[in-house]
């Protein structure tokens, strides 16, 4: 009898904080967290959780915040627009570098403090030139940002048109890539020059590169 409630007491004991698989769980915390500090969970879930997006914009709108995320595809930031855009008790703004962008960042606030697209736009985009980039004999564009350590997350579109191209990015990493880029890519005098996004910047008619890293094989690579 005396083993069997010392049994009972240990397996109440347990049943005190939730289990998966024998392992024991810490309960979310519901207390606002950036944004940007939960990218590397976003992109291991391989999947957009837009409900989680949505109670993180309320929490953010709630308290008079300010978030930003990361860059996302076309068909996430579709889902997000959807989600949020257009609401009266959060602000979402989408947010590309240029006009009909296909990868979009969105800023999330509360309406009332009143921010527009183009404040926006100058505080959390960068559009980056680069010329006299030999294009025929680089690697593919992602491939050489994660080999100067910048995470695609933070990358918008990237457009060439004839031999410039342009790079829609986080200011974060702007500076990064003005220092490292010139040193990575192929071409004689490559530089850098770092833009304010505007209606303008980005000339119509630039081919829009693709953004997923491809294995190249040493002997197969271009430079």
């Amino acid at each position: 009898m005396m083993y069997n409630t010392f049994v009972l007491s240990i397996t109440l004991m347990s049943l005190k904080a939730p289990t998966v698989l024998g392992f024991g769980v810490t309960r979310p915390s519901y207390h606002p967290i950036n944004l940007q500090k939960r990218r590397a969970s976003i992109h291991l879930q391989m999947a957009l959780d837009v409900n989680e997006l949505e109670a993180q914009a309320i929490a953010t709108s709630e308290a008079w915040g300010i978030d930003t995320t990361q860059f996302f595809d076309s068909n996430e930031a579709a889902q997000i627009e959807e989600k949020l855009c257009g609401r009266a008790d959060v602000t979402c703004l989408r947010l590309g570098g240029r006009p009909n962008s296909v990868r979009a960042r969105f800023v999330l606030t509360h309406p009332d403090l009143g921010m527009d697209v183009a404040s926006a736009e100058a505080e959390h985009c960068r559009v980056l030139s680069v010329t006299n980039v030999d294009l025929g004999r680089a690697d593919p564009w992602p491939n050489v940002l994660t080999s100067i350590g910048v995470d695609l997350e933070k990358v918008g579109d990237i457009i060439e048109d004839g031999p410039t191209a342009f790079l829609v990015v986080d200011p974060d990493i702007a500076k990064t890539c003005s220092r490292l880029l010139p040193k990575e890519l192929p071409g004689s005098g490559v530089t850098v020059e770092e833009l304010v996004p505007g209606d303008e910047v980005i000339p119509d008619g630039g081919t829009l590169q693709d953004m997923e890293i491809q294995r190249l094989d040493k002997r197969e690579q271009k430079r």
